[in-house]
């Protein structure tokens, strides 16, 4: 809501329960969503890298612009 504080966490491990990811790369989705999936078209944008189910190592990459 409109004047609440916010979290940001930029680097480093984050563990969330619902977040159901497999070992391995984290990329972000074309809606915002997190994703395992490498994308083909529009941006990539890396995150980091997950180590268990609950667990995402924030390891943002700079974006590319991907030539569809």
């Amino acid at each position: 809501s409109t004047g609440a504080e916010v979290a940001i966490q930029r680097s480093g491990p984050l563990d969330a329960a619902g977040l159901n990811l497999q070992p391995g790369r984290v990329w972000l989705g074309m809606n915002g969503q997190l994703t395992q999936t490498p994308p083909e078209s529009g941006h990539d944008t890396l995150l980091g890298y997950a180590t268990a189910e609950q667990r995402l190592y924030i390891d943002i990459s700079e974006t590319i612009l991907l030539e569809d």
